[in-house]
């Protein structure tokens, strides 16, 4: 789960930095706003994670009572 935070935070960075390199922002404004991407990317991953380990879970339950309900009793 760890480096979903890392690759997001990364990619939240960058991005910005890349943009504010870009258009000739100064290193300030364009540190700033890196950043503001790294924590809002960690976040997004963070949530992202969250929606795909459930799925995950909800498949794998799903599955377990399906085999359950079609085995027969004895």
């Amino acid at each position: 789960m760890q480096y979903f935070f890392l690759i997001g935070g990364f990619a939240g960075f960058l991005i910005p930095c890349g943009v504010g390199l870009y258009l000739g922002h100064d290193p300030v404004h364009m540190l700033f706003n890196s950043g503001v991407g790294c924590l809002v990317g960690a976040y997004v991953m963070r949530t992202f994670w969250r929606v795909m380990a459930r799925c995950v879970r909800n498949s794998v339950v799903e599955k377990s009572r399906m085999e359950s309900a079609s085995t027969p009793a004895r």
